[in-house]
């Protein structure tokens, strides 16, 4: 896989991560909306709840305190007669109506029965009213009668009880006898029985004709009566609404629990939410009549706000305010399970997008670096195959073969390079199988002195056959430390043979130990090639080697420092490097003491 087929992989796929993420956010904002619109709703119920709450209790209060309904009294009239001095006293405004509307609906339709009716009627039959004791003749017979009226059952009756040597009882619907009960036995015959019948069938002839003048009368007189009481009903309402001020009904709101009819009404609607209120009058400017505790002026913005006098035209505006300081919380809350799913599917992308991207650059690089190592080593195991097969030429040599000297001097020439080989191999299998940390330590305490000592003066030779020059400063006190001597050597080896093949011209090297607080710090600097800081951040890295263009002229595998930071990584120290462009390399190796 090429480097443009990677970028085109990594653009497709960044389009499809933006392309969700946009997905998400949308579908997020959208269910925000949803949830912003859901409690606008809610929160504009609760305020006409809350308003019609108040106005419902405002209103039974004032009839209540206000108003007391007395009905007149009238020895003519059947309905008011039998409510004398009846006081209609109510505690709420829903039953106050409806008693109104009872009472309006009696006075309207109820048939008012006149006494004088009824002595009249009661004259025809013979039962004479002779003054105010109400004395009567009854078949020339003088007796005492008494009327009484009846409301049953939507009917008015008048019974007319009549008392002394007999006793007949007359009862009248109206104005009409509906029946004559007699009890006059020895006293009547039957003559006067019939003549008694003759008579009450004129008079039921006489009254059928007198209803219906009387029916024509009530029904004009009903049509006046209801334009009468549309017109008493508004011009009720407009004296309600002028008899309570504005000053009034905010006295009364400063005795009622405002706050505790908005919280039933909002928690009617499943909104727990703290909150703020104001009664705000907006004349001129907006005018503060009552408010929640600590309420900030801003409140006069806010979008949630209802008429306390809807559909009055006596009131100045005012309104009942309220805020939630808390709502986008609340609002956030109540989504937290979609938003939180949301946000975690989508960092769970994110987070394989570029697991994915960072994979692809380093099988990349992994790839680059094999493909380096396979050069290298071609490189490297060229050379000596080639040395040692002209050294065994050389010793197939019929003037060579001859002569020992000459065949000693090819044969050491081909084990140098076969050891050379197994060194460069030896090292290959040292890090894999430091890899899989199978590397087994000889630790044992050694004197570190003499073992850099044992370094130097193999590497000696190398230095001064490139003219070069080696400064040690043994400055440390303590030398004796737990390290694996094989490796230990192997180690500074590598720093010193790395000194002097990334020098041009003569090495100037120096070797620095000193004691420090912790353990031992040993120092290998140079005045070579140095690095940028971007190759000290991958001179560890396994087959990582310095650039040096196409030339192959510093030997190698990539290997030297990834084993040299393993194995001191192994005897619990590390390792650091500072370098510049032109100007050098300085590593510094750090040992700690043993913990007894």
């Amino acid at each position: 896989m090429n480097r443009l087929q990677i970028k085109l992989i990594i653009g497709i796929m960044s389009i499809a991560l933006i392309g969700i993420i946009s997905v998400q956010f949308l579908w997020v904002k959208q269910a925000i909306s949803v949830k912003e619109s859901q409690f606008d709703r809610a929160v504009n119920l609760a305020l006409l709840g809350a308003v019609d709450q108040l106005e419902t209790n405002d209103a039974a209060r004032f009839f209540t305190n206000r108003i007391k309904y007395r009905v007149p009294s009238d020895s003519n009239n059947y309905y008011f007669n039998n409510q004398v001095n009846t006081v209609i006293d109510l505690s709420s405004a829903d039953s106050l109506f409806e008693n109104i509307f009872h009472i309006e609906e009696m006075v309207d339709t109820d048939v008012f029965v006149e006494l004088a009716d009824v002595e009249e009627t009661a004259e025809a039959y013979g039962i004479v009213a002779t003054d105010n004791d109400k004395k009567v003749i009854f078949n020339a017979k003088p007796v005492e009668w008494k009327v009484k009226t009846e409301h049953k059952d939507g009917k008015l009756n008048t019974v007319v009880h009549v008392t002394g040597t007999t006793s007949d009882t007359i009862h009248l619907m109206g104005d009409q006898v509906i029946a004559v009960e007699s009890r006059l036995d020895k006293l009547r015959d039957l003559e006067s029985r019939s003549k008694l019948k003759q008579e009450l069938k004129e008079k039921q002839l006489q009254i059928i004709e007198r209803e219906k003048e009387v029916l024509e009368e009530l029904k004009k007189q009903e049509i006046i009566e209801h334009k009468i009481s549309k017109l008493g009903k508004t011009v009720k309402k407009i004296a309600y609404e002028y008899a309570l001020t504005d000053k009034v009904f905010y006295e009364h709101l400063k005795d009622v629990d405002i706050d505790e009819i908005l919280d039933n009404e909002l928690d009617e609607r499943d909104i727990d939410l703290d909150f703020d209120y104001a009664v705000v009058d907006y004349e001129e400017e907006p005018v503060f009549r009552l408010n929640s505790q600590d309420v900030d002026e801003s409140i006069i913005e806010s979008k949630y706000k209802a008429n306390l006098h809807p559909g009055h035209f006596t009131h100045k505006p005012s309104f009942l305010v309220v805020d939630f300081p808390n709502k986008q919380a609340h609002i956030f809350k109540s989504i937290l399970m979609l938003l939180g799913g949301s946000v975690l599917f989508t960092l769970i992308i994110i987070l394989i997008f570029t697991y994915t991207i960072y994979v692809i650059i380093k099988q990349k690089q992994i790839s680059e670096i094999k493909s380096d190592f396979i050069n290298n080593m071609t490189h490297e195991f060229k050379t000596p195959i080639a040395t040692i097969s002209l050294a065994v030429d050389s010793i197939n040599n019929p003037n060579v073969i001859k002569d020992g000297k000459q065949v000693g001097y090819y044969t050491n020439i081909i084990k140098e390079e076969n050891s050379r080989m197994n060194a460069q191999v030896e090292n290959v299998l040292q890090m894999s199988l430091i890899d899989k940390k199978d590397l087994e330590l000889n630790l044992a305490t050694f004197d570190l002195h003499h073992l850099i000592h044992a370094s130097l003066k193999n590497i000696l030779l190398h230095v001064e056959k490139h003219k070069g020059h080696i400064n040690t400063e043994f400055l440390a006190e303590s030398t004796h430390f737990e390290v694996d001597e094989i490796h230990f050597t192997n180690v500074m080896n590598n720093l010193l043979d790395n000194a002097i093949k990334y020098t041009k011209g003569a090495p100037e090297i120096t070797l620095t130990t000193l004691n420090t607080n912790d353990g031992i710090q040993i120092i290998v600097e140079d005045k070579g090639l140095g690095m940028s800081k971007e190759t000290q951040t991958k001179i560890f890295d396994k087959f990582y080697r310095v650039p040096t263009g196409n030339v192959h002229n510093i030997k190698g595998f990539g290997l030297g420092l990834s084993y040299v930071k393993a194995i001191i990584e192994s005897f619990g120290g590390k390792i650091s490097v500072w370098s510049e462009l032109d100007a050098g390399s300085k590593f510094s190796i750090f040992l700690p003491y043993k913990n007894d």
